[in-house]
C-alpha cells in the first residue's frame, strides 16, 4: 500500500497532449455534433470567419477546407454546410468515428505531420488545437504548409476571467490560461502568416458543459472581449522574403 501511494504521489505530471488524449478518447464525455449547444458554440465563429474569407476573395462554397484536430465534428458539421468540400484530420480514431463527414473526407493523423502535399487546401482551419499541443509552433508550420491561401485559428481567450480561472483546475485545459490575443499572435506569426482579422466571439457557451436551457443567457453572439471565451483569427500565408 505504501509503495502504491508513493508511486502515485511521485508520478510525473501528464503532458498537455496526454491529458487531452485521456479526455477526448472517452466518447461518453461528448455530445453529438448536432446537439443544440455545440451548434450554438460553432455557428457564430464559423459565420464570422467565412464572412472575412469572402472579403479576402475566398469563395468558401467552392473552396477546399481541412479541419485540423476536428475530432467528433462540432465544427466539421457547421463548416461543411457552407463549404461542402470539407475534410477533417485528428489523432483520435474514437473521435473521428463520431464525425459526420463522409469516410473519404476523414483522415487519421497528427497535426505535426499532415499527410498532404504543400498547398493542398484553400483554407486550413483549426479550433481549440494549439493550446492542447506541446509544440504548437510545429503544428502552425504544417497547417501553413498545406494551405493554399488562408488559415483560420480559433483558440480560448484568457481575457475572459472565468475561463482563465477555470482552466487552472482542468488538466487538459491548463494552457488556455495563457492564451491572450498577444500570445496567440506570436504563435501564428511563427509560421509565418499574416494576420488579417481578429475578433472575440461566442460568449460563454461551452459545447460539453453548457445546459441547453441556458443558451439564451450566455451571449452566444457577443463579440465583447470580457464576455467571450473564444477568439478567432483569419490569416493568409505570408509571401516569401
Amino acid at each position: 500500500m505504501g509503495l502504491k501511494l508513493s508511486a502515485l504521489l511521485f508520478q510525473p505530471p501528464q503532458s498537455i497532449e496526454q491529458a487531452t488524449a485521456a479526455y477526448y478518447d472517452d466518447a461518453r464525455r461528448h455530445r453529438r455534433y448536432d446537439h443544440p449547444v455545440p451548434v450554438a458554440y460553432a455557428t457564430p465563429k464559423v459565420a464570422w470567419a467565412f464572412g472575412v474569407l469572402r472579403e479576402l476573395g475566398v469563395d468558401v462554397s467552392r473552396a477546399s477546407l481541412l479541419d485540423v484536430g476536428g475530432g467528433n465534428g462540432y465544427f466539421s458539421h457547421v463548416l461543411q454546410q457552407g463549404c461542402p468540400d470539407t475534410h477533417v484530420i485528428d489523432v483520435s480514431a474514437a473521435q473521428l468515428a463520431m464525425n459526420p463527414l463522409p469516410a473519404s473526407n476523414k483522415h487519421l493523423g497528427t497535426a505535426y505531420e499532415l499527410p498532404f502535399a504543400d498547398g493542398s487546401f484553400d483554407v486550413v482551419f483549426s479550433s481549440n488545437l494549439l493550446h492542447h499541443l506541446d509544440c504548437p509552433e510545429r503544428a502552425m508550420a504544417e497547417m501553413t504548409r498545406v494551405s493554399r491561401h488562408a488559415i483560420v485559428v480559433i483558440e480560448p481567450s484568457a481575457h475572459n476571467i472565468v475561463l482563465r480561472l477555470a482552466a487552472r483546475f482542468v488538466p487538459h485545459e491548463r494552457q488556455a490560461s495563457k492564451f491572450t490575443q498577444t500570445h496567440v499572435e506570436k504563435l501564428l506569426r511563427s509560421a509565418p502568416v499574416s494576420i488579417q482579422r481578429h475578433c472575440f466571439t461566442g460568449g460563454m457557451v461551452l459545447p460539453n458543459r453548457t445546459r441547453e436551457a441556458a443558451l439564451p443567457y450566455l451571449f452566444a453572439n457577443s463579440q465583447r472581449r470580457a464576455l467571450c471565451m473564444s477568439q478567432v483569427f483569419v490569416c493568409t500565408k505570408s509571401s516569401p522574403a
